[in-house]
């Protein structure tokens, strides 16, 4: 089995296991269960208990669309090319939600979860392995870093997509240092080097995009 189908299996099996979790636990849940916590890993938003439902069923939801985009993205040439950083990339992002999911459902069902430290942990690893991969990506209209100017220029598309993989291990290893910080900072630094890695990414795109086609006239 090829390793592209390998991962996605394990994708959809993390999705299917989600919902079975979740349907496992809902009789268990209270009226009202946790559904955001602030930085400190204290919840302080309620909803009711049909949406852990919605979100057990996200990562399937997720799974089955970005299995059926390359079918209609003008681009499905792309995805041949990019076949194995792509499906890391659906397997990587389904396990977030899921881990997302099941933990909501545990805390909801009483067991003693640190939130804050699931989360940041959870970011951390899907910011740092995304990067790992971000340059592979080839030019589509589905993801990755789509300004108008990658989307319009291969060298832009490129350039900014290996750049763009460093400034997410940076973000995802932010996440990390978060963990040993207190207080405030340990929200505010992640978040600001998050920020400050996306108006990169959209800067340097439009840089390289006018530079090619500066150097092309």
């Amino acid at each position: 089995m090829k390793k592209t189908n390998v991962y996605s299996c394990l994708s959809f099996i993390a999705a299917i296991a989600t919902i079975l979790i979740s349907l496992y636990f809902y009789p268990q849940l209270p009226p009202k269960v946790p559904l955001h916590w602030n930085i400190y890993g204290t919840a302080d938003h309620y909803g009711s208990k049909s949406m852990t439902l919605l979100l057990a069923c996200l990562p399937l939801v997720i799974w089955l669309l970005m299995r059926a985009s390359p079918k209609f993205d003008p681009r499905k040439e792309s995805y041949r090319k990019h076949a194995k950083p792509y499906s890391i990339f659906k397997f990587v992002i389904v396990t977030f939600l899921s881990v997302s999911a099941v933990t909501t459902i545990l805390s909801a069902s009483g067991y003693n979860i640190d939130m804050a430290v699931i989360i940041k942990l959870a970011i951390a690893l899907l910011f740092i392995t995304l990067g790992n991969f971000m340059g592979q990506l080839r030019t589509n209209f589905f993801i990755g870093i789509r300004t108008p100017w990658t989307l319009t220029s291969e060298i832009s598309w490129r350039k900014t997509h290996k750049a763009g993989g460093y400034v997410f291990i940076i973000t995802g290893l932010s996440f990390l240092l978060s963990l040993w910080l207190k207080g405030a900072s340990s929200f505010l630094v992640p978040l600001i080097v998050l920020i400050t890695g996306v108006i990169f990414t959209f800067a340097y795109s439009y840089v390289v995009y006018r530079k090619n086609e500066t150097s092309g006239k």
